[in-house]
Order: C-alpha cells, then structure tokens, then sequence
C-alpha cells in the first residue's frame, strides 16, 4: 500500500493537481516516501516552479519533514533557489533549520533576491559563512553583477548592513573587489570602493585590485582605484602596474601612471619590455622619462638586443623604427649578452629580413659571439640568403671561422647537407620542389659566388674557402673579368 500510495502521490504532485494530493493526504499517504530518484514529496513539489503552494501547505500541513534532503538540497534550498518567498516564510515559520553550512544566503545572494537575503538574515543566518572556495555571500552577489545590475546594488548594500566582511579572501586570496573588477562590473566595482573595501589588498599571486584591473584591460576601472588613491608601484610577482599597462599595451594607463608618479626603474626592465613587443610609444615615453638605454637583464642584454630578436611581432618598417630610436638615444650598438652576441647577431638569429639603411649605423659586422660566429655564421646557417647577399654586399668577411673551425660557407654546407637526406625520391615531386634542402641550395650559391668574384679580381680568399671553391670551374663571364682586370693592372700609364 506504501508503495503504491508514495507512488500516486509523487504522480498527483507532478501533475500538479491538488485534489488528488489532498484525497491521497486524507487517506494516509506517506507523506515523507521517497521516489525512484531519493525525492521527497515536499522537494519535489517546491523543485517545480509551476507547482502551487497550495500543494506545499497540505504537504508541511500534514506533518511532513521539512528538513528532509533530496539531492543533498534541503526544501529550504529549494524555496530559494526557485524565488518562492512565501514558502520560505512558511517553511522558516514552521522550524525549518537554516545551516550555514548549505550556503543557502550564498544562493539568494547569486539570485539577487533581496526578500530572501533580508528574511535569512533576520532569522539569524551568518553573513559572512563560507562555501567550499571560502567566498562570502557578498562574493556570491557580485558574482551576478552583470545580469542583476540593480537589485544587485540593493543586496551588496544589505550584507555591507549587516556586517559582511567586505576584505574576506576566497581560497585564491582574492576579495569580492578582485571578482568584480576581474569581471569589469563597473558599479559593483565603485560600490565597493565607496563602502570601504581595501583598493591595495592582495591576492595569493600578489595581485591588487590596479594589477588585476590592467591585465584584464578594464581602463575606467583602473582610473576608478587610481582616484581612490591606490598605491600605483605595488608589484605582484616582481610586476608592478606600468609593467602590466606596457604588457598590455595600453598607452592611456600608462600615460596615467606616469602622470601620477609611477616609478621608472631599471631594475624592472620596463624598457626592455616595450623592445620585446616593439611598442614605441612605450618606449618614447620610457626615454622621455630618462630611463636607462644601456640597463642589462639578467642575460646582459640591453633593450636594443630585444628589440632586434622580436621582427616576429611587427611589420619590418616598425622594426627599424625601434631600432634607430633606441640608437638615437645613446644605447650601445655593439653592446653583448652572456654569450657574447651582439644585437646584430640577434636580429639575424629571428629571421629579420634586414635592410640597407639599417648599416647606416656603425654595427660591428664581423663581431663573433662565444662561438666564433659572426652574423654571417648565423645568416648562412639560417639560409638567410637575402641576408647573406647583403653581408657580402657591405663587406662582411667570409673567411672568419668559428670555433669549431668552420667558415660561414661551411655553415651553410652543413646545413645543406642535413637536409638533404630529407629530399627523397618517395617524396611527391611537389614536395622536393617546395623543401628547405632547395632553399639551403641557395646561401651555398651566394657565398660560393662571391668568393669566386674575390678571386677574379685578385682579392684575398682564405685557402679553406679555396679548398671548397674551385675558382677554374668560376662562371666563364667572372673568369674573363679577371683576366680583364689582370691586363689593366698590368699597363702603364
């Protein structure tokens, strides 16, 4: 009979029909039976937002549990989670136990629900109970600020009321301030900082609200804790807020920063930070501060070695533009890292397509890093070849070895030689045709000519460069131009 009486009884519930869940009531029904899924009739019926409360009445008014858990959820629970006022009222009315532990201000908070927030609380509940992240009811209400932005500042207000913790920290050591403005609510965010909450807190990463603001890209909210007086050189990480406006790249909060006193130190390598991303009006602002050209991070490289190693995050005209405002104001071209590579070796090593009027300034083409290399090494390892050419062009020695005794032909020959086992016959012809080996072809021919244009004009070729280029098998035009160039040296004039 229990079974089948709990079973017409959840049926009647679900099809919301009161006569039939009065009649089951009226002829003893169970009234705290489970279903299949472990609900009770009471849940069950405020679970379904379309059920009536007349329903409910005659469940709680037939002695059922009110504190019994479906789900883990308590009716309780439910009552708020479906905005039901007046069965809360009822169910708090009738001795339901409100525990802190089931987060049940968390989730009227989260709805917004302000009659709810201000029933819990007068019935006692704990403003400031946690949830499994640590996070208060208050973190709950400005998790929503988005979707309620209203009756959000209403409840925010309520529990700032009623002793809310406005600093309380989650288990990340983040504050509500630090949800809101990592969310961009923007009033929540000034509400906040109108009711006092701490613009300088930090979060387990050592990030203030101004850090978290910039990283996130929220300018107004970080001109919003700027005029509430927050400290503008707090770092987190060793990173301060103009660090994170120059990594972000945003030139109106760094202008701001700047406008209001920010630190310019060497030490935090903002320079080099703006040359790596190739911002130049980060860095025309940095030197108009008179920052340090010359300053060294921890590899000993100078701001004018990054800049030329980041080709990769810009058009070539904006790459030779950084590069002759950092030379314009006084860094040191031909400065060198721990590995003795200058910028030149820097630039050539990131694949830049360099050109002529970069050598207007007085770079030390033939400087050899810790391991021999000149930039010529470097060009014809890489199969640089437009590089290469130009190298030779400006008259970049070719006869320098490294320390493993090789020549930059030598370099390229290797290179060549370590793909060629790559170019095979089972290889697609279109593949052979478009593959790295073909292009590595390619430096080999420039400096091999080069040489043999040295040679015909009696110009000196070391006998390592010799023993690789045969100069008779010399193209037959550069050949009778050295012949010619031998008959005109010979004549007396």
């Amino acid at each position: 009979m229990d079974n089948e009486s709990a079973r017409q009884l959840h049926l009647a519930i679900s099809r919301r029909d009161t006569n039939a869940v009065k009649k089951l009531l009226d002829e003893g029904a169970n009234v705290n039976i489970t279903d299949q899924q472990y609900r009770a009739p009471l849940c069950r019926a405020i679970n379904d937002v379309n059920c009536s409360n007349e329903i409910v009445k005659l469940l709680i008014g037939a002695k059922c549990d009110i504190n019994a858990e479906s789900e883990g959820k308590s009716p309780i629970y439910y009552a708020i989670q479906e905005g039901n006022d007046e069965v809360l009222r009822l169910l708090l009315a009738r001795g339901a136990i409100i525990d802190n532990k089931s987060k049940l201000l968390h989730v009227a908070a989260n709805r917004n629900d302000i009659k709810a927030c201000k029933i819990l609380i007068d019935h006692g509940i704990d403003v400031n109970a946690r949830d499994q992240y640590e996070r208060t009811a208050l973190y709950a209400a400005c998790s929503d600020a988005l979707c309620y932005p209203d009756t959000n500042k209403e409840t925010i207000q309520l529990l700032i009321r009623n002793g809310t913790d406005l600093d309380a920290r989650d288990r990340n050591g983040q504050t509500a301030l630090h949800f809101a403005i990592s969310h961009g609510y923007k009033k929540t965010v000034k509400q906040l900082l109108d009711e006092g909450a701490d613009v300088d807190i930090t979060d387990k990463q050592y990030r203030t609200p101004l850090c978290l603001a910039i990283e996130n890209g929220y300018s107004d909210l970080a001109e919003l804790l700027i005029k509430a007086k927050c400290d503008i050189n707090a770092k987190s990480k060793l990173k301060s807020p103009i660090y994170y406006a120059i990594e972000k790249s945003n030139h109106d909060i760094l202008r701001l920063l700047i406008a209001r006193g920010a630190i310019i130190d060497n030490k935090s390598k903002l320079l080099h930070l703006a040359a790596r991303r190739n911002d130049i009006r980060a860095c025309r602002m940095l030197i108009d501060l008179g920052i340090n050209v010359n300053a060294l991070d921890q590899h000993c490289r100078t701001a004018l070695h990054l800049a030329a190693n980041s080709k990769f995050k810009c058009s070539s005209d904006r790459y030779e533009e950084i590069i002759h405002l950092l030379i314009q104001n006084g860094t040191y071209l031909n400065a060198r890292d721990r590995y003795g590579r200058t910028a030149l070796h820097y630039a050539i090593k990131s694949g830049a397509d360099l050109s002529y009027n970069l050598f207007e300034h007085d770079f030390d083409i033939d400087a050899q890093d810790y391991n021999g290399d000149t930039p010529l090494h470097i060009a014809a390892r890489g199969d640089q070849y437009k590089v290469v050419r130009l190298l030779l062009y400006i008259g970049c020695d070719m006869n320098t070895t490294n320390n493993h005794g090789e020549t930059p032909l030598e370099c390229a020959i290797h290179e060549r030689d370590l793909a060629r086992p790559m170019e095979s016959s089972h290889r697609p012809s279109y593949y052979r045709r478009e593959h790295r080996y073909i292009e590595k072809f390619k430096s080999v021919v420039e400096i091999r000519e080069h040489i043999r244009k040295l040679y015909a004009a009696g110009l000196y070729v070391s006998k390592k460069n010799l023993s690789i280029v045969n100069p008779e098998e010399s193209d037959p035009v550069i050949v009778s131009c050295g012949k010619e160039l031998k008959k005109i040296r010979s004549r007396k004039i």
